[in-house]
């Protein structure tokens, strides 16, 4: 069964940047959201960080290679690569948002700081777990393949 992750109408949350892929020890992914709460005068930073281990973990659960080959299977070649690139960060933000969730379910102070990659571990992979379905749709209506095929069709059409 798959659900939606919790909202936090107290909360507005917005990609800062991210995702980085970070080499150095300990590997894994990092994103940084600007969260601001309704009663805040200002937002603060907090970077999100998923340990790669985990990250591969999580995607294999999702399956989500297997479901990115079907998904981009009719997307035409010269948009493929591109479009195989940015579905791998578009989870990485969506995952990284779904273990901010998990901290603003448990009320964040108003300071900038991190999620480090040892917190929230069990939490996330049960949340990644409900929210399959979302988790795919959020990144279907991101990559908008539909369009790409329109825009490759109008293309293929000028003189």
């Amino acid at each position: 069964m798959s659900h939606s992750p919790p909202r936090h109408p107290a909360y507005r949350v917005t990609l800062f940047y991210g995702p980085d892929h970070i080499e150095e020890e300990p590997q894994g992914i990092q994103c940084v959201f600007n969260v601001k709460k309704r009663s805040w005068k200002g937002g603060v930073h907090i970077a999100v960080f998923i340990f790669q281990s985990q990250w591969l973990r999580m995607k294999e659960r999702l399956k989500f290679d297997r479901w990115l080959q079907s998904v981009v299977m009719d997307v035409p070649s010269i948009l493929r690569s591109q479009c195989l690139s940015r579905a791998q960060d578009l989870l990485a933000q969506q995952l990284c948002y779904l273990k901010l969730a998990l901290a603003l379910d448990r009320d964040l102070p108003q300071e900038h700081g991190q999620i480090a990659g040892q917190q929230f571990l069990e939490e996330l992979e049960e949340q990644v777990e409900r929210s399959d379905a979302w988790l795919k749709q959020q990144i279907l209506n991101e990559l908008d393949v539909e369009s790409l095929y329109d825009e490759c069709s109008s293309e293929s059409d000028e003189p």
